[in-house]
């Protein structure tokens, strides 16, 4: 084979990678576990479980894309997922009626993210250092109004709870929620004038503000976006457990993140997108359920969803090296 046949054979099968390789991991592992483990793999009651404990992760992930296209970087994104929830426990333990609840959730996650964004962005500090702090007067917030770390159970709107059970089409409420969510941040990114100016900012901040994008604006937006997508994640929380604990959510941050790396090996190449990161959520899930019905411990979550992020990363690392955070 020449020179040139070569490199256009490597040229198509990173170009195949960079636009299908989430799938055909998905794929393979489909047939895999499903060849292992036919009856408990392909159970409906299986994939509902499976797709259900993804939904606040997705939730975080959704929300921490929004200050990333737009170059910056949000770390506080799990504290303030237990800072979310735990407002709406202690709300509703005064008797509050569930849109008080609800809307104080909101609230709270709005002016965390605006909080955020407005010490990183018009302070001009760097958003990595400034969110990693906001994280930890969050979880300040947590542990007092938890009443130094209390779990706070009961009087939870009977709302949030329907919301958690109630099934449509085999799967839970939540879930079509987050797909709703999903879609809606999809195209307001990709098919409006400010998702087009949210890229443009992330690429290059100093040319889109000499074409007259008011990117201070863009940014300050993009984090209060995290916030909302947050706090939507702290009120499914709260109907999922019934209680507010905590820990709870940092344990987050580092799955959600990852799903959000792996959302630019696939759909937009390089760049952080809504359809990559619902893709990447669904391929570790899968995994990670299938080897947990082949006997796999309960750690290799950790181990496996690493692996998978470098692995890909590795697979379309010339996309990676162009993006730009903080």
């Amino acid at each position: 084979m020449s020179k040139k046949n070569a490199g256009q054979a490597a040229y198509k099968t990173h170009s195949y990678f960079s636009r299908y390789g989430l799938l055909t991991i998905i794929a393979v592992f489909f047939v895999i576990f499903s060849l292992i483990a036919p009856k408990s793999f392909l159970n409906l009651r299986n994939w509902s479980a499976l797709v259900v404990g993804q939904v606040a992760v997705v939730c975080v992930a959704l929300g921490a894309i929004c200050p990333m296209i737009a170059g910056e970087f949000d770390f506080s994104v799990g504290y303030m997922l237990g800072m979310c929830a735990m407002v709406g426990a202690v709300v509703a333990q005064t008797g509050a009626p569930p849109a008080v609840v609800i809307l104080s959730v909101l609230l709270t996650g709005a002016c965390a993210g605006l909080a955020n964004g407005c010490l990183s962005v018009l302070l001009r500090l760097n958003s990595t250092v400034v969110t990693l702090g906001m994280g930890l007067v969050y979880y300040g917030v947590i542990m007092g109004i938890s009443g130094g770390g209390q779990t706070i159970t009961g009087n939870i709107p009977a709302i949030l709870k329907t919301i958690a059970k109630t099934k449509v089409l085999n799967f839970n409420l939540s879930v079509w929620i987050i797909l709703l969510c999903a879609g809606l941040l999809y195209y307001v990114l990709e098919h409006t004038p400010f998702g087009k100016q949210l890229y443009a900012t992330g690429l290059a901040e100093r040319a889109s503000y000499l074409n007259g994008v008011r990117t201070k604006k863009v940014k300050i937006i993009s984090f209060v976006m995290t916030g909302l997508l947050i706090a939507l994640g702290g009120l499914i929380l709260l109907g999922q457990s019934g209680a507010a604990r905590p820990n709870t959510g940092p344990s987050y941050l580092l799955p959600a993140y990852a799903i959000t790396f792996l959302s630019i090996t696939t759909h937009k190449p390089g760049q952080f997108n809504v359809p990559g990161l619902l893709l990447s959520s669904l391929m570790l899930a899968v995994g990670f359920n299938g080897l947990s019905l082949i006997g796999g411990p309960y750690w290799m979550e950790s181990v496996f969803n690493g692996l998978i992020l470098i692995t890909a990363i590795l697979t379309t690392k010339s996309d990676a090296r162009g993006i730009k955070i903080g």
